[in-house]
């Protein structure tokens, strides 16, 4: 599959002990691609210092789950194996995606520590859904929220998922085995049917004994980390995405 790496131009060419940082992008599983995380994945390589790999999984309808899970798992396996293509150290590598692709993080974070694996050293979930049963109270305070509604959920979820499991883990990594997982930085929009995934995820995983950091960002929508320079907030979510990676991978 297609991956769009990212590496700093302040990093001489000698330099290999950087980090890496795997990026799976939003779009409902249906919509999005490499090409528009263009702008936040060259900011997370050149402020935290690391190789970016950008991942174009396939997507639903044509591809329906669980094909999109397991691209995401075949690319960062392949990606931890690779410090010497990247010339970087790919076994300090942390996992990074919003709204599906933050789906798509915690689910491939949940599967490489299920196997003993411990090179996922942080995820970095941004308003992920985590949970496809569509059970947090969120959902129907939000339901016309602007960016994403509950109607489009609802249809995402059909296009990508329908007929299957929903609280398979594969679906709704909230009902997966948390124990084990890497330190967790989960950031939610208060304005977002689905705010109440990434604050149940936090939960969830505080009780399963994983460090988690969670930040909920006031009078933001859905997908407000994709134009930073329209909220408030913007500056904020970056900076402290940036410093979390760079905490947890330096």
């Amino acid at each position: 599959m297609p991956l769009r790496l990212y590496r700093p131009r302040a990093l001489r060419d000698s330099r290999t002990d950087v980090p890496v940082i795997v990026y799976f992008h939003g779009g409902g599983w249906v919509q999005g691609n490499v090409v528009n995380y263009d702008p936040l994945c060259t900011h997370l390589a050149a402020e935290v210092g690391a190789v970016v790999v950008s991942v174009d999984y396939r997507k639903a309808p044509e591809h329906p789950a669980p094909t999109a899970v397991h691209d995401a798992v075949d690319a960062t396996t392949w990606v931890a194996a690779q410090s010497d293509v990247l010339r970087a150290d790919a076994h300090r590598l942390a996992v990074c995606g919003d709204s599906a692709g933050g789906h798509l993080a915690a689910v491939v974070a949940q599967v490489v520590a299920g196997s003993g694996a411990d090179w996922i050293r942080h995820q970095a979930l941004i308003y992920p859904a985590v949970d496809l049963t569509m059970q947090s109270p969120s959902i129907e305070e939000h339901a016309d929220a602007p960016i994403l509604t509950k109607t489009s959920i609802l249809e995402f979820r059909e296009l990508y998922a329908g007929g299957q499991d929903f609280r398979d883990p594969l679906n709704s990594p909230l009902f997966g085995s948390l124990e084990g997982l890497p330190p967790t930085l989960i950031q939610t929009a208060d304005l977002d049917p689905i705010r109440d995934d990434g604050a149940r995820y936090a939960e969830a995983l505080r009780s399963a004994g994983v460090s988690t950091r969670h930040t909920n960002y006031l009078g933001v929508p859905h997908g407000f980390a994709s134009f930073p320079g329209a909220c408030a907030a913007g500056r904020q979510h970056r900076w402290e995405l940036v410093s979390e990676l760079r905490r947890h991978l330096t």
